[in-house]
């Protein structure tokens, strides 16, 4: 989970470089799940190693544990792997949508893409704004 979340992390500062590089303006929406996924992938980084460190404890070497404990850390380990794993699958999951989306827009210059903003819509919405201060 670490190493993936990490490699996930680290690739999307290319995909940030080709998103700003394109010769179309992405939408503040395209940004912003950008930003979520990388929320996501470090509270996965953290949580992971917080579990990985909680689970390394040296339990059975200790004497005064009874042996109920080993049942309870049995399930809390599996519903920790169940939690990490089912996050690290929702970011995958927002990785490729993300990335389908810059490939139509960049690869196959789709301009009528939702993530793309309409210069000509701006252009015309400033020469409004401009007639009107005239």
């Amino acid at each position: 989970m670490i190493l993936g979340s990490s490699t996930i992390l680290a690739l999307m500062l290319p995909l940030i470089s080709l998103s700003t590089v394109s010769n179309s303006r992405h939408t503040k929406v395209h940004y912003s799940h950008v930003l979520t996924i990388a929320k996501f992938v470090t509270i996965l980084i953290i949580a992971s190693v917080i579990s990985f460190l909680m689970l390394n404890l040296p339990i059975t070497e200790s004497e005064g544990v009874p042996s109920s404990w080993f049942t309870i850390i049995y399930y809390i380990s599996l519903a920790m792997a169940a939690i990490l794993g089912g996050g690290f699958v929702a970011i995958v999951t927002m990785l490729y949508e993300t990335i389908s989306n810059i490939i139509l827009i960049v690869g196959f210059a789709v301009i009528d893409h939702p993530m793309v903003e309409k210069a000509e819509e701006e252009a015309e919405e400033e020469a409004k704004e401009n007639t009107e201060e005239l």
